[in-house]
Protein backbone atom coordinates (compact mmCIF):
# COMPACT_ATOMS: atom_id res chain seq x y z
CA UNK A 1 0.00 0.00 0.00
CA UNK A 2 1.48 3.43 -1.14
CA UNK A 3 1.87 6.58 1.05
CA UNK A 4 -1.30 7.93 -0.66
CA UNK A 5 -2.93 5.53 -0.13
CA UNK A 6 -2.50 5.16 3.35
CA UNK A 7 -3.26 8.91 4.07
CA UNK A 8 -6.79 8.49 2.49
CA UNK A 9 -7.58 5.31 4.55
CA UNK A 10 -6.09 6.92 8.07
CA UNK A 11 -8.49 10.21 6.85
CA UNK A 12 -11.69 7.86 5.81
CA UNK A 13 -11.73 6.09 9.02
CA UNK A 14 -11.11 9.21 11.13
CA UNK A 15 -14.11 10.66 9.07
CA UNK A 16 -16.30 7.47 9.80
CA UNK A 17 -15.51 6.87 13.90
CA UNK A 18 -16.46 10.43 13.87
CA UNK A 19 -19.93 9.96 12.50
CA UNK A 20 -19.83 6.89 15.05
CA UNK A 21 -19.12 9.10 18.05
CA UNK A 22 -21.67 11.64 16.63
CA UNK A 23 -24.26 8.70 16.73
CA UNK A 24 -22.84 7.52 20.05
CA UNK A 25 -23.10 11.41 21.34
CA UNK A 26 -26.64 11.68 20.02
CA UNK A 27 -28.01 8.45 21.85
CA UNK A 28 -26.28 10.02 25.02
CA UNK A 29 -28.32 13.23 25.23
CA UNK A 30 -31.71 11.57 24.05
CA UNK A 31 -31.32 9.25 27.21
CA UNK A 32 -30.67 12.60 29.04
CA UNK A 33 -33.48 14.13 27.96
CA UNK A 34 -35.66 10.98 28.34
CA UNK A 35 -34.84 11.52 32.32
CA UNK A 36 -35.66 15.05 32.00
CA UNK A 37 -38.97 14.93 31.09
CA UNK A 38 -40.29 11.72 32.93
CA UNK A 39 -38.60 13.61 35.61
CA UNK A 40 -40.78 17.02 34.61
CA UNK A 41 -44.18 15.19 33.87
CA UNK A 42 -44.05 12.88 37.28
CA UNK A 43 -43.09 16.62 38.87
CA UNK A 44 -46.56 17.79 37.42
CA UNK A 45 -48.83 14.60 38.52
CA UNK A 46 -47.57 14.63 41.75
CA UNK A 47 -47.23 18.51 42.64
CA UNK A 48 -50.17 19.06 40.46
CA UNK A 49 -52.47 16.48 39.26
CA UNK A 50 -53.43 14.13 42.09
CA UNK A 51 -53.92 17.06 45.22
CA UNK A 52 -56.38 17.98 42.62
CA UNK A 53 -58.54 15.56 44.58
CA UNK A 54 -61.52 17.84 46.16
CA UNK A 55 -61.87 15.36 49.16
CA UNK A 56 -58.46 13.23 50.29
CA UNK A 57 -60.84 10.02 50.66
CA UNK A 58 -61.60 10.75 46.68
CA UNK A 59 -59.06 8.56 45.12
CA UNK A 60 -58.23 7.99 41.45
CA UNK A 61 -60.45 6.61 39.35
CA UNK A 62 -59.10 3.32 36.81
CA UNK A 63 -58.90 5.92 34.20
CA UNK A 64 -57.60 8.31 35.53
CA UNK A 65 -54.66 6.19 36.50
CA UNK A 66 -54.56 4.49 33.22
CA UNK A 67 -54.09 8.10 31.11
CA UNK A 68 -51.73 8.72 33.62
CA UNK A 69 -49.45 5.69 32.72
CA UNK A 70 -50.17 5.81 29.47
CA UNK A 71 -48.45 9.54 29.56
CA UNK A 72 -45.66 7.82 30.31
CA UNK A 73 -45.76 4.63 28.11
CA UNK A 74 -45.84 6.56 25.35
CA UNK A 75 -42.77 9.13 26.24
CA UNK A 76 -40.88 5.84 27.19
CA UNK A 77 -41.54 3.96 23.98
CA UNK A 78 -41.19 6.97 21.85
CA UNK A 79 -38.07 7.81 22.80
CA UNK A 80 -36.65 4.12 23.10
CA UNK A 81 -37.46 3.46 19.66
CA UNK A 82 -35.48 6.72 18.71
CA UNK A 83 -32.81 5.66 20.25
CA UNK A 84 -32.63 2.48 18.95
CA UNK A 85 -32.64 3.90 15.60
CA UNK A 86 -29.45 5.82 16.48
CA UNK A 87 -28.14 2.44 18.00
CA UNK A 88 -28.75 0.70 15.05
CA UNK A 89 -26.91 3.39 12.44
CA UNK A 90 -24.15 3.31 14.94
CA UNK A 91 -23.91 -0.52 14.60
CA UNK A 92 -24.13 -0.12 11.08
CA UNK A 93 -21.50 2.62 10.93
CA UNK A 94 -19.14 0.53 12.80
CA UNK A 95 -19.22 -2.50 10.23
CA UNK A 96 -18.78 -0.10 7.56
CA UNK A 97 -15.71 1.10 9.45
CA UNK A 98 -14.43 -2.73 9.87
CA UNK A 99 -14.65 -3.39 6.48
CA UNK A 100 -12.99 0.09 5.14
CA UNK A 101 -10.35 -0.86 7.86
CA UNK A 102 -9.90 -4.68 5.86
CA UNK A 103 -9.31 -3.10 2.49
CA UNK A 104 -12.56 -4.36 1.30
CA UNK A 105 -12.02 -4.37 -2.48
CA UNK A 106 -16.22 -3.54 -4.68
CA UNK A 107 -17.15 -5.04 -7.51
CA UNK A 108 -14.83 -3.45 -9.84
CA UNK A 109 -11.49 -4.45 -7.65
CA UNK A 110 -10.91 -0.85 -6.42
CA UNK A 111 -10.98 0.49 -3.18
CA UNK A 112 -12.24 3.63 -2.72
CA UNK A 113 -12.06 4.73 1.31
CA UNK A 114 -14.27 7.75 0.58
CA UNK A 115 -17.35 6.13 -0.74
CA UNK A 116 -19.39 5.52 2.75
CA UNK A 117 -22.72 5.78 1.87
CA UNK A 118 -23.05 2.32 -0.69
CA UNK A 119 -20.74 0.37 1.95
CA UNK A 120 -23.76 2.03 4.22
CA UNK A 121 -26.10 0.82 2.29
CA UNK A 122 -24.86 -2.77 1.87
CA UNK A 123 -24.39 -2.98 5.54
CA UNK A 124 -28.15 -2.20 6.39
CA UNK A 125 -29.04 -4.61 3.80
CA UNK A 126 -27.05 -7.35 3.74
CA UNK A 127 -25.25 -7.27 7.10
CA UNK A 128 -27.93 -8.27 9.13
CA UNK A 129 -27.51 -4.97 11.59
CA UNK A 130 -30.18 -5.36 14.59
CA UNK A 131 -32.99 -2.64 15.01
CA UNK A 132 -34.50 -4.06 18.12
CA UNK A 133 -33.22 -2.18 21.64
CA UNK A 134 -30.20 -3.56 23.07
CA UNK A 135 -30.89 -4.90 26.83
CA UNK A 136 -28.92 -2.09 28.32
CA UNK A 137 -31.62 -0.15 26.49
CA UNK A 138 -34.34 -2.35 27.62
CA UNK A 139 -33.06 -1.75 31.18
CA UNK A 140 -32.88 1.76 30.81
CA UNK A 141 -36.21 2.53 29.71
CA UNK A 142 -38.05 0.14 30.89
CA UNK A 143 -37.49 0.58 34.97
CA UNK A 144 -37.94 3.92 34.97
CA UNK A 145 -41.57 3.14 33.92
CA UNK A 146 -42.48 0.64 36.05
CA UNK A 147 -41.10 2.54 38.97
CA UNK A 148 -43.51 5.53 37.94
CA UNK A 149 -46.56 3.51 37.12
CA UNK A 150 -46.14 1.79 40.22
CA UNK A 151 -45.52 5.04 42.28
CA UNK A 152 -48.72 6.68 40.21
CA UNK A 153 -50.93 3.77 41.55
CA UNK A 154 -49.72 3.78 44.79
CA UNK A 155 -49.77 7.83 45.24
CA UNK A 156 -53.29 7.91 43.54
CA UNK A 157 -54.60 5.49 46.04
CA UNK A 158 -53.65 7.26 48.93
Amino acid sequence: MNNESMEAKIASLNNIQSIINRLAETSSKLKATYITIISAVLTIVIAYVIPQKPVASENFTTNEKLYSILIFFIITLAFMLIDSYYLRYERAMRKVYDLKAEDKKDSAGNINYFEISNTFNYVLKNQNVKSRPSRSQFIFYVIPFLAIAISIAVLATR
